[in-house]
């Protein structure tokens, strides 16, 4: 049986799980935002979606919070 958790993603280029993995999250939750379209993504034919890893690094820095001085 072949096991994708198993294959290291070649490239700069990450598949849903991959990139759920990526950022700590689940598939579930990338499905959601690439469904709302609230996280860039390229489209390979009709269904199949990739992530660019500098996309979900900008993603990710997106939300940071800047700290409070007390």
């Amino acid at each position: 049986m072949y096991d994708r958790t198993s294959q290291a993603s070649v490239g700069p280029w990450r598949d849903i799980p991959e990139a759920a993995a990526y950022l700590g999250m689940t598939e579930h939750w990338m499905r959601r935002k690439v469904a709302a379209r609230q996280i860039p993504f390229y489209r390979v034919g009709p269904k199949l979606v990739r992530f660019h890893v500098d996309d979900l690094d900008a993603f990710a820095r997106a939300g940071a919070v800047e700290t409070v001085a007390r």
